[in-house]
């Protein structure tokens, strides 16, 4: 006898799985994003002393610190809350790119795994171990894109 029931992964789930996948995925970026800006200052704070703990000085390229340090917390907003709509929208492309230039230079910065003395610092080292896992789902999300039709050969 041939079975009826289906996988949930067969291809008749596929769009509701991928969309279920895409807000998991999508579910962190906005929650940050939206903290961003509910604690602003805070935040601005965090990301000063963050690039402090890597020996990072903004100055040095000639840009002032007071100013450099609000931009980069909006753009970080914007690249993870904007990147997340645009996944759950229909906007792969452009989203899962806005991801990976949050992603890319947050991990480095933020996160990097070494105190300047050359200790590891656990808890820095699982928060890059987890953007890279998220990066490798974003890399996944692009692999499996319907290839563009508008695509000239």
């Amino acid at each position: 006898a041939v079975s009826t029931l289906q996988s949930p992964l067969h291809l008749d789930n596929m769009l509701s799985n991928r969309f279920v996948g895409k807000l998991c995925l999508s579910a962190i970026f906005l929650m940050t994003a939206f903290s961003k800006y509910q604690h602003f200052e805070g935040q601005v704070a965090f990301t000063k002393s963050q690039f402090d703990r890597v020996q990072l000085d903004v100055s040095t390229y000639g840009l002032d610190p007071d100013t450099v340090f609000p931009y980069l917390v909006m753009l970080a907003a914007f690249l993870e809350g904007g990147g997340a709509l645009a996944l759950l929208t229909g906007g792969e492309n452009c989203g899962s790119i806005m991801l990976m230039l949050f992603l890319l230079p947050t991990t480095l910065i933020m996160h990097w795994p070494l105190s300047p003395a050359g200790d590891l610092e656990v808890t820095q080292l699982i928060a890059t171990v987890k953007n890279l896992a998220i990066l490798g789902g974003i890399i996944i999300l692009r692999s499996s894109m319907a290839p563009r039709k508008d695509k000239v050969e």
